[in-house]
């Protein structure tokens, strides 16, 4: 994907969509319904993105830099030392 730099973790949900986190720029969505960039800033981390995972109940989880995050349907939810990780 142009303009996006190099892609640090990679996820295929169970829907088939493909999310890739990358160095400083977010996430990418890439699934039936096009691309959607989710990008750093206000909820996601502005550093690195080292992993990704989805749990059984579908929310996927943003590991970074900057901690843990977990995007449910729309909304993200951070997670940090003070959260005791």
């Amino acid at each position: 994907v142009p303009g996006q730099g190099h892609f640090t973790a990679m996820l295929q949900d169970h829907h088939g969509d493909l999310w890739l986190g990358s160095e400083n720029q977010g996430l990418l969505r890439i699934g039936s319904h096009g691309v959607e960039h989710l990008p750093a800033g206000r909820s996601l981390p502005t550093g690195r993105i080292v992993s990704l995972r989805e749990d059984a109940e579908g929310s996927i989880w943003v590991g970074a830099n900057g901690g843990l995050f977990r995007l449910r349907e729309t909304l993200f939810s951070s997670y940090s030392q003070r959260d005791g990780l």
